[in-house]
């Protein structure tokens, strides 16, 4: 419905209800250019309001377009009048209508350019372009959230949270997925730290978990790239040395009794620093002829290395 703010006049009505669905924008100006109707299409794409002058709905200086409505008043033809409006350049066709029945002054019809429906239209497509791209960047962003989420959390999930390094699960996964590789060798080193309990009882648990955690991250530090270190219980760990030998071995033992000759300082609150010494047992097995399986190899270094404390000839780093 076609809105005025004076009291519309049969022509007028007749005029208004005429234009109503007409495809194009139809505006309708008294001989002051005040909009006085819009019809459908025009109250849908334009800000153009009932009752303002027809220039408080441009961007721009006025002039130019108040002098060409002027030129189409004092004219019998239709003319083009260009408008900028709602940031973009619409072109009407204007043309005067002499005074209809029960109105005293001549109106003047503005009718949008088919172009005007193109531009429209066009500008809709970028709109729902720009829209559907930010509702994809959006979709993007969230999926790239979830899936740093999912790192963490798979992480998280294969991690022992106190030392860092592998936990017992994902640590014997990890070494049947490298023993299912046909023709796979490695050995399986069982680790076990000697007299840890005594360092709880007189330092305490915190430095326990210290020393702990310093010995993980010793053990990550010498391992090769394709080795693995975890932890499989208390004060046990557990080394996977990929496609090694017996020279490969002993490289291994060698570094890692160097690492261990180093004291690991700790120092408590409102307590002088201490140096903790730790020394360890280990046991070996050697895939595959002492096992085809994580638990197999695991079970045959524990052994070893049991059998060697049982008789005291610890193998020791």
């Amino acid at each position: 419905m076609t809105v005025s703010l004076q009291t519309e006049s049969v022509g007028l009505k007749i005029l208004l209800q005429t234009i109503e669905r007409s495809p194009r924008s139809m505006i309708v100006l008294d001989h002051e250019l005040n909009v006085i109707g819009l019809n459908r299409r025009a109250r849908t794409v334009t800000l153009f309001q009932v009752g303002h002058p027809i220039a408080s709905g441009t961007d721009e200086d006025v002039s130019g377009m108040e002098h060409a409505l002027i030129q189409v008043a004092r004219s019998a033809l239709s003319l083009p009048v260009q408008i900028r409006h709602n940031h973009r350049i619409w072109t009407f066709n204007a043309w005067r209508v002499d005074p209809l029945p029960g109105e005293s002054n001549h109106l003047i019809v503005l009718a949008s350019d088919a172009t005007n429906s193109i531009a429209a239209r066009l500008s809709k497509v970028e709109q729902d372009r720009n829209s559907v791209s930010q509702r994809l960047a959006a979709t993007v962003t969230e999926r790239d959230s979830l899936r740093r989420a999912a790192r963490r959390l798979k992480a998280l999930s294969e991690t022992d949270q106190l030392t860092g390094i592998l936990n017992a699960t994902t640590f014997m996964e990890r070494c049947n997925a490298a023993l299912n590789n046909p023709g796979k060798s490695g050995i399986f080193v069982f680790i076990d730290l000697n007299n840890f309990k005594p360092v709880n009882d007189q330092y305490g648990h915190d430095a326990g978990d210290h020393v702990l955690r310093t010995i993980a991250a010793r053990f990550k530090h010498e391992i090769r790239r394709n080795d693995l270190a975890g932890r499989l219980g208390g004060d046990e760990f557990g080394l996977w040395l990929d496609d090694a030998d017996q020279d490969n071995l002993s490289e291994m033992v060698r570094r890692i009794a160097a690492t261990l000759e180093h004291p690991i300082e700790w120092q408590a609150p409102n307590q002088p620093a201490v140096d903790i010494h730790v020394s360890a047992s280990y046991g070996t097995a050697f895939a595959p002829d002492d096992g085809d399986t994580a638990h197999a190899l695991r079970r045959h270094a524990d052994l070893e290395m049991y059998l060697h404390k049982e008789n005291s000839k610890k193998a020791r780093f």
